[in-house]
């Protein structure tokens, strides 16, 4: 049988538990509101940028001089992910997401039997770009061995 001294000790080992718990659980409920609002804060600029790609879409004209990109082919087997990622600050998580969810979709596409390339890159990885070891006139900077 335990001790008077062993029960009062598992006691209060108890009730520290649950007030760690308690504070975990405050803090997860204040993060999931912080992500809710910032989703909901979102929301305006999707909806705006779904209302350009619709206008931009509605605004070409198929015909045989129209771009291919914009008007496609009629086919339904090649399919094009044009993926853009951050090259700002902390964007480690983010960045490894976007191309996560890339990858899942072209592997989903490919398994349908279709044809799946990606356009990929950072916006500092291309010609015109400023920093990241370019210049402004998109010639790469010489490194000093």
């Amino acid at each position: 049988m335990a001790t008077l001294k062993a029960l009062k000790m598992r006691i209060s080992s108890v009730k520290s538990t649950q007030k760690i718990t308690k504070a975990m659980k405050m803090v997860a409920a204040a993060k999931l509101r912080r992500a809710q609002m910032a989703a909901e804060a979102a929301r305006p600029y999707a909806e705006r940028m779904a209302s350009v790609v619709t206008s931009i879409v509605s605004k070409v004209a198929i015909g045989p001089e129209s771009p291919k990109l914009l008007a496609g082919t009629g086919k339904d087997e090649a399919h094009l992910l044009i993926v853009c990622t951050s090259d700002r600050g902390l964007a480690g998580g983010f960045n490894s997401n976007i191309v996560r969810a890339a990858r899942r979709k072209a592997e989903a596409l490919m398994a349908e039997g279709k044809q799946a390339g990606a356009g990929a890159g950072r916006p500092a990885d291309h010609p015109g770009a400023a920093g990241r070891g370019r210049r402004r006139s998109g010639v790469p900077r010489r490194r000093r061995i």
